[in-house]
């Protein structure tokens, strides 16, 4: 997959409301060609039938990366002053969100078509779902992750690595033991009342 170098001028779609409905959240330490790259998808596939602002945490980047990300319109930008890590920048970016739901969307991903709004009407389809996760493609378009299991020895694997993702097998919703949040989708509300990403883990 080409990465465009980043390129001036980039504008996000202004959220329609002060209240979206879904609060996109991307945390990024320098590499800026990952973090243009993912906000370009961003901007290629808007869907303007959703109300969504996009947070970027800024990890605490260097200065070129810093006046990168304040140069680019549309989003809300937070500095942590030092670098924290990634959950302490979801986290962060969660409580400071507006949305009813967040996505939390690595800075490497390249959204593709229709990626959202299957995410938002699952996630309000039932009460009892918490989280939702997208498929995960790898650049070179094989399968990395529908979902994924914990093994009874603590182990994990990710459903259909390295597979088709036309197969059938693999595109239907379904309850899994985890997604990664590289993409995941979650009820904000209740993401931070519970306290969000646990920290003990900020290290793994």
């Amino acid at each position: 997959m080409f990465l465009r170098p980043p390129q001036a001028g980039l504008r996000i779609p202004s959220p329609s409301s002060a209240n979206p409905a879904v609060s996109i959240i991307i945390p990024a330490y320098d590499r800026d060609v990952f973090t243009y790259n993912c906000l370009r998808s961003l901007c290629e596939h808007w869907d303007e039938s959703i109300s969504a602002e996009v947070i970027v945490v800024d990890d605490g980047s260097h200065p070129p990366s810093q006046a990168f990300l304040q140069s680019i319109e549309g989003i809300r930008y937070v500095r942590n002053e030092q670098n924290l890590g990634f959950i302490a920048s979801c986290n962060r970016g969660a409580q400071l969100a507006r949305g009813r739901f967040a996505v939390f969307l690595n800075n490497d991903t390249i959204v593709q078509g229709n990626w959202l709004a299957p995410l938002l009407g699952r996630i309000q389809s039932s009460g009892d779902v918490g989280a939702v996760g997208s498929m995960l493609l790898y650049p070179d378009g094989s399968l990395a992750e529908a979902g994924a299991i914990v093994w009874s020895d603590g182990s994990g694997w990710n459903y259909g690595r390295h597979c088709d993702p036309e197969d059938p097998a693999f595109n239907y919703a379904r309850d899994v033991d985890y997604c990664s949040a590289a993409s995941l989708l979650v009820d904000r509300l209740q993401f931070v009342d519970t306290g969000g990403f646990a920290t003990r883990y900020a290290t793994a």
